[in-house]
């Protein structure tokens, strides 16, 4: 049994995961592993482009995860709108940050490119 969890590990694509939201980042990463494998150019004008669903689904369950928690408290729709926007945002800063990691990712495996 062990042995077979060690060849399923060696088997398993190398790279960053977000642990919040692991299937959507690892879509996210081999699209991106992809589509820079066809034409080298940065992560984030990738992930705008050619990627923009996968990110747009990472984006949303990142949110997800990030607001696990808030619906339950009672807030004014004042409250509740600045509150969607700072998940909004903070969801955003964290694909940001593994947009980074990817970068340094294929930098560091010799297919990356500067940016």
């Amino acid at each position: 049994m062990i042995a077979f969890l060690l060849l399923a590990a060696a088997a398993a694509s190398p790279g960053p995961v977000m642990h919040s939201a692991q299937m959507p980042s690892i879509a996210y990463r081999d699209c991106i592993a992809a589509e820079h494998g066809r034409r080298p150019a940065a992560v984030v004008e990738i992930g705008r482009r050619a990627c923009a669903r996968a990110r747009s689904r990472l984006v949303g369950q990142v949110r997800d995860h990030v607001s696990f928690g808030w619906a339950a408290t009672a807030k004014t729709g004042g409250q509740a709108r600045r509150l969607r926007a700072h998940m909004k945002l903070e969801a955003e800063s964290r694909v940001a940050a593994f947009d980074a990691e990817l970068q340094a990712w294929l930098a560091a495996s010799g297919t990356g490119i500067g940016g």
